[in-house]
Protein backbone atom coordinates (compact mmCIF):
# COMPACT_ATOMS: atom_id res chain seq x y z
CA UNK A 1 0.00 0.00 0.00
CA UNK A 2 1.33 3.51 -0.45
CA UNK A 3 2.28 5.96 2.00
CA UNK A 4 -0.88 8.08 2.37
CA UNK A 5 -0.57 12.23 1.25
CA UNK A 6 0.18 13.95 4.22
CA UNK A 7 -1.97 17.14 4.94
CA UNK A 8 -1.20 20.31 6.00
CA UNK A 9 -3.18 19.66 8.96
CA UNK A 10 -1.15 16.64 9.67
CA UNK A 11 2.14 18.55 8.89
CA UNK A 12 1.29 20.86 11.97
CA UNK A 13 0.38 18.92 14.35
CA UNK A 14 3.61 16.66 14.10
CA UNK A 15 5.63 19.61 13.92
CA UNK A 16 4.28 20.47 17.09
CA UNK A 17 4.57 17.82 18.77
CA UNK A 18 8.33 17.50 17.76
CA UNK A 19 8.81 21.24 19.42
CA UNK A 20 7.18 20.20 22.30
CA UNK A 21 8.91 17.43 22.98
CA UNK A 22 12.26 19.77 22.57
CA UNK A 23 10.92 22.23 25.15
CA UNK A 24 10.51 19.36 27.64
CA UNK A 25 13.88 17.94 27.28
CA UNK A 26 16.48 18.74 29.96
CA UNK A 27 18.87 21.31 28.36
CA UNK A 28 22.54 21.03 29.52
CA UNK A 29 24.09 24.49 28.82
CA UNK A 30 27.57 24.02 26.60
CA UNK A 31 28.95 27.30 27.15
CA UNK A 32 32.45 26.09 24.77
CA UNK A 33 30.07 25.62 21.49
CA UNK A 34 28.34 28.76 20.08
CA UNK A 35 26.88 29.31 17.00
CA UNK A 36 27.92 32.46 15.28
CA UNK A 37 25.94 33.31 12.21
CA UNK A 38 27.96 33.09 8.63
CA UNK A 39 27.48 36.29 6.81
CA UNK A 40 28.08 33.99 3.74
CA UNK A 41 24.90 31.44 4.10
CA UNK A 42 21.67 33.82 3.23
CA UNK A 43 18.79 33.84 5.56
CA UNK A 44 16.16 31.29 4.49
CA UNK A 45 13.22 33.18 3.60
CA UNK A 46 9.94 32.65 6.00
CA UNK A 47 7.24 30.10 4.45
CA UNK A 48 4.36 31.85 3.47
CA UNK A 49 1.38 30.82 5.72
CA UNK A 50 -0.36 27.51 4.45
CA UNK A 51 -4.33 27.59 5.01
CA UNK A 52 -6.15 24.84 6.11
CA UNK A 53 -6.66 21.77 4.47
CA UNK A 54 -8.73 21.35 1.38
CA UNK A 55 -11.55 18.66 1.36
CA UNK A 56 -13.35 18.06 -2.10
CA UNK A 57 -16.78 16.93 -1.61
CA UNK A 58 -18.14 15.03 -4.61
CA UNK A 59 -21.96 14.85 -4.42
CA UNK A 60 -25.04 14.28 -6.74
CA UNK A 61 -26.38 17.96 -6.52
CA UNK A 62 -28.15 17.71 -10.05
CA UNK A 63 -30.63 14.59 -11.69
CA UNK A 64 -32.28 12.24 -9.90
CA UNK A 65 -30.18 11.48 -6.74
CA UNK A 66 -30.39 15.38 -5.74
CA UNK A 67 -32.17 15.50 -2.72
CA UNK A 68 -29.67 12.82 -1.45
CA UNK A 69 -26.49 14.88 -2.09
CA UNK A 70 -28.28 17.84 -1.24
CA UNK A 71 -28.96 16.28 2.41
CA UNK A 72 -25.26 15.08 2.47
CA UNK A 73 -24.48 18.41 1.56
CA UNK A 74 -26.17 20.01 4.29
CA UNK A 75 -24.83 17.32 6.97
CA UNK A 76 -21.29 17.93 5.76
CA UNK A 77 -21.60 22.16 6.10
CA UNK A 78 -23.28 21.37 9.72
CA UNK A 79 -20.25 19.63 10.79
CA UNK A 80 -18.28 22.23 9.17
CA UNK A 81 -19.50 24.46 11.22
CA UNK A 82 -19.50 22.34 14.76
CA UNK A 83 -15.36 21.44 13.87
CA UNK A 84 -14.94 25.44 13.10
CA UNK A 85 -14.43 26.92 9.85
CA UNK A 86 -10.61 27.38 9.67
CA UNK A 87 -9.87 23.38 10.30
CA UNK A 88 -11.02 22.75 7.27
CA UNK A 89 -11.53 24.31 3.57
CA UNK A 90 -14.76 22.18 1.50
CA UNK A 91 -15.23 22.51 -1.58
CA UNK A 92 -18.37 21.36 -3.28
CA UNK A 93 -18.99 19.12 -6.53
CA UNK A 94 -21.43 18.28 -8.60
CA UNK A 95 -21.08 14.61 -9.93
CA UNK A 96 -24.34 13.98 -11.51
CA UNK A 97 -25.88 10.38 -10.68
CA UNK A 98 -23.24 9.43 -13.79
CA UNK A 99 -19.67 8.17 -13.44
CA UNK A 100 -19.04 10.88 -15.91
CA UNK A 101 -19.72 13.50 -14.13
CA UNK A 102 -17.83 12.08 -11.03
CA UNK A 103 -14.48 11.93 -13.44
CA UNK A 104 -14.83 15.67 -14.23
CA UNK A 105 -15.84 16.45 -10.55
CA UNK A 106 -12.18 14.78 -9.21
CA UNK A 107 -10.45 16.69 -12.14
CA UNK A 108 -12.09 19.96 -10.75
CA UNK A 109 -10.98 18.94 -7.25
CA UNK A 110 -7.75 17.90 -7.88
CA UNK A 111 -6.67 20.90 -9.97
CA UNK A 112 -8.57 22.93 -7.03
CA UNK A 113 -5.49 21.38 -4.63
CA UNK A 114 -7.61 18.98 -2.48
CA UNK A 115 -6.16 17.34 -0.25
CA UNK A 116 -8.69 14.65 0.58
CA UNK A 117 -12.28 13.62 -1.55
CA UNK A 118 -15.36 13.38 0.28
CA UNK A 119 -17.51 10.89 -2.01
CA UNK A 120 -18.70 10.53 -4.49
CA UNK A 121 -21.60 8.74 -3.59
CA UNK A 122 -22.41 5.86 -5.71
CA UNK A 123 -20.15 2.71 -6.27
CA UNK A 124 -19.59 3.22 -9.79
CA UNK A 125 -18.53 6.24 -9.29
CA UNK A 126 -16.08 5.80 -6.84
CA UNK A 127 -14.60 3.18 -9.42
CA UNK A 128 -14.58 6.03 -12.52
CA UNK A 129 -12.40 8.00 -9.60
CA UNK A 130 -9.80 5.80 -8.18
CA UNK A 131 -7.42 6.21 -11.47
CA UNK A 132 -7.63 9.82 -11.15
CA UNK A 133 -7.17 9.93 -7.66
CA UNK A 134 -4.37 7.79 -7.45
CA UNK A 135 -2.92 9.30 -9.93
CA UNK A 136 -2.85 12.74 -8.26
CA UNK A 137 -1.54 11.12 -4.48
CA UNK A 138 -5.44 12.32 -3.40
CA UNK A 139 -7.06 9.84 -0.73
CA UNK A 140 -10.94 9.33 -1.42
CA UNK A 141 -13.47 8.58 1.56
CA UNK A 142 -16.12 7.23 -0.62
CA UNK A 143 -20.00 7.45 0.65
CA UNK A 144 -20.71 4.43 -1.21
CA UNK A 145 -22.06 1.58 0.99
CA UNK A 146 -20.07 -1.14 -1.62
CA UNK A 147 -17.10 -2.87 0.16
CA UNK A 148 -16.45 -4.08 -2.85
CA UNK A 149 -14.48 -0.54 -4.56
CA UNK A 150 -12.36 -0.28 -1.78
CA UNK A 151 -8.77 -0.26 -2.74
CA UNK A 152 -5.43 1.10 -1.53
CA UNK A 153 -5.76 5.06 -0.88
CA UNK A 154 -9.62 4.69 -1.19
CA UNK A 155 -11.96 3.94 2.08
CA UNK A 156 -15.63 3.34 2.23
CA UNK A 157 -17.61 5.14 4.49
CA UNK A 158 -21.41 4.25 3.59
CA UNK A 159 -23.09 1.85 6.15
CA UNK A 160 -22.51 -1.72 4.47
CA UNK A 161 -26.08 -3.79 3.80
CA UNK A 162 -24.16 -6.94 5.28
CA UNK A 163 -24.08 -5.21 8.47
CA UNK A 164 -27.31 -3.51 8.63
CA UNK A 165 -29.31 -6.67 7.75
CA UNK A 166 -27.28 -9.13 9.97
CA UNK A 167 -28.05 -7.07 13.21
CA UNK A 168 -31.74 -6.85 12.11
CA UNK A 169 -32.27 -10.64 12.09
CA UNK A 170 -29.99 -10.92 14.71
CA UNK A 171 -32.09 -8.74 17.03
CA UNK A 172 -35.23 -10.26 15.96
CA UNK A 173 -34.23 -14.21 16.63
CA UNK A 174 -33.26 -12.80 19.98
CA UNK A 175 -36.58 -11.33 20.65
CA UNK A 176 -38.60 -14.60 19.40
CA UNK A 177 -38.95 -14.31 16.19
CA UNK A 178 -39.07 -17.41 14.27
CA UNK A 179 -39.63 -16.83 10.51
CA UNK A 180 -38.82 -14.01 8.17
CA UNK A 181 -39.37 -12.66 5.10
CA UNK A 182 -37.31 -9.96 2.83
CA UNK A 183 -38.02 -7.57 0.49
CA UNK A 184 -35.43 -5.99 -1.55
CA UNK A 185 -35.06 -3.30 -4.50
CA UNK A 186 -33.62 -5.26 -7.66
CA UNK A 187 -30.08 -3.70 -7.69
CA UNK A 188 -26.45 -4.46 -6.86
CA UNK A 189 -27.74 -2.98 -3.18
CA UNK A 190 -30.82 -5.66 -2.92
CA UNK A 191 -28.88 -8.43 -4.16
CA UNK A 192 -26.45 -8.23 -1.31
CA UNK A 193 -28.92 -7.43 1.66
CA UNK A 194 -30.78 -10.52 0.10
CA UNK A 195 -27.34 -12.48 0.26
CA UNK A 196 -26.97 -11.31 4.12
CA UNK A 197 -30.61 -12.25 4.81
CA UNK A 198 -30.09 -15.61 3.95
CA UNK A 199 -26.49 -16.07 5.62
CA UNK A 200 -27.58 -14.25 8.79
CA UNK A 201 -31.00 -16.29 8.63
CA UNK A 202 -28.65 -19.56 8.67
CA UNK A 203 -26.68 -18.43 11.13
CA UNK A 204 -29.59 -17.01 14.19
CA UNK A 205 -32.01 -20.12 13.26
CA UNK A 206 -34.75 -17.91 11.39
CA UNK A 207 -36.80 -19.53 9.00
CA UNK A 208 -36.47 -17.97 6.21
CA UNK A 209 -39.95 -17.84 4.73
CA UNK A 210 -39.87 -15.65 1.28
CA UNK A 211 -37.59 -13.13 -0.52
CA UNK A 212 -39.34 -10.73 -2.91
CA UNK A 213 -37.76 -7.71 -5.09
CA UNK A 214 -39.08 -4.83 -6.97
CA UNK A 215 -38.04 -2.63 -9.68
CA UNK A 216 -35.40 0.11 -7.60
CA UNK A 217 -37.83 2.75 -9.54
CA UNK A 218 -40.98 1.36 -7.72
CA UNK A 219 -42.16 3.55 -4.51
CA UNK A 220 -44.93 1.58 -3.98
CA UNK A 221 -44.28 -2.56 -4.75
CA UNK A 222 -47.53 -3.50 -3.55
CA UNK A 223 -46.94 -6.52 -5.84
CA UNK A 224 -43.46 -7.30 -3.84
CA UNK A 225 -45.15 -6.63 -0.73
CA UNK A 226 -48.45 -9.04 -1.54
CA UNK A 227 -45.83 -11.99 -2.41
CA UNK A 228 -44.49 -12.09 0.40
CA UNK A 229 -47.68 -11.72 3.09
CA UNK A 230 -48.88 -14.92 0.70
CA UNK A 231 -45.61 -16.33 1.61
CA UNK A 232 -45.51 -15.75 5.08
CA UNK A 233 -49.62 -16.73 5.41
CA UNK A 234 -50.57 -13.26 6.63
CA UNK A 235 -52.62 -13.02 4.00
CA UNK A 236 -54.59 -15.83 1.75
CA UNK A 237 -53.67 -16.25 -2.06
CA UNK A 238 -56.74 -15.30 -3.07
CA UNK A 239 -56.40 -12.39 -1.04
CA UNK A 240 -59.95 -11.56 -0.70
CA UNK A 241 -60.10 -12.91 2.83
CA UNK A 242 -59.12 -10.77 6.04
CA UNK A 243 -55.90 -11.33 7.27
CA UNK A 244 -55.26 -14.90 9.60
CA UNK A 245 -53.45 -14.98 12.78
CA UNK A 246 -49.54 -16.68 11.53
CA UNK A 247 -49.53 -20.42 11.37
CA UNK A 248 -47.47 -22.28 14.21
CA UNK A 249 -44.06 -22.05 14.73
CA UNK A 250 -43.62 -18.62 15.98
CA UNK A 251 -43.83 -15.11 15.51
CA UNK A 252 -43.72 -13.60 12.32
CA UNK A 253 -41.29 -10.65 11.16
CA UNK A 254 -42.20 -8.55 7.91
Amino acid sequence: MRPAKTTPLATTVALAGIMLVAACAPQRPVPWRQTLPNPDVAAPLPEAPKGPPKAALLLPLSGPSEAIGQDLMDAAQMALFDAGENQLELLPFDTGSEPEGAMAAARAAVASGADVIIGPLFARSTTAITPIANQANVEVLSLSNDSSVARPGVWVLGLQPEEQVERVVRFAAQNGIGRAAALAPADAYGEKAVQAFRQAAATSGLEPVGIATYPPSDSTPSDAVGRIARALGVVPSDGQRPATPPPPGGAVLL
